[in-house]
């Protein structure tokens, strides 16, 4: 396998990994941030480290839904490809 084959793979699986914790720990630093900022209970300037945080977060969640899209858009050309269709169970299933 090539190095750069390598790299990638490790690059995705540690997005993935990353993904869940980003998003809880994203909407708990919005919830936290601007509660404390209304007590006074932090300054401006830690507002704004809270507000890079939450920015912080978002950008890496945002970076793992792009790595699932591309894996799902080439698995479903591979699907195209074959001819096969998947199958969804019938609650997932619209017309």
């Amino acid at each position: 396998m090539p190095l750069h084959e390598i790299y990638a793979n490790c690059f995705y699986q540690v997005t993935m990994a990353l993904s869940d914790k980003q998003l809880v720990t994203g909407i708990a630093i919005l919830v936290a941030g601007p509660k404390m900022y209304a007590r006074d209970a932090i300054s401006i300037y830690h507002f704004s480290v809270v507000r890079e945080l939450a920015l912080f977060s978002s950008n890496s969640l945002l970076l793992s839904l792009l790595a699932l899209w591309n894996t799902f858009s080439s698995e479903r050309k591979q699907l195209k490809a074959s001819g096969s269709k998947r199958n969804f169970p019938v609650p997932l299933v619209t017309k």
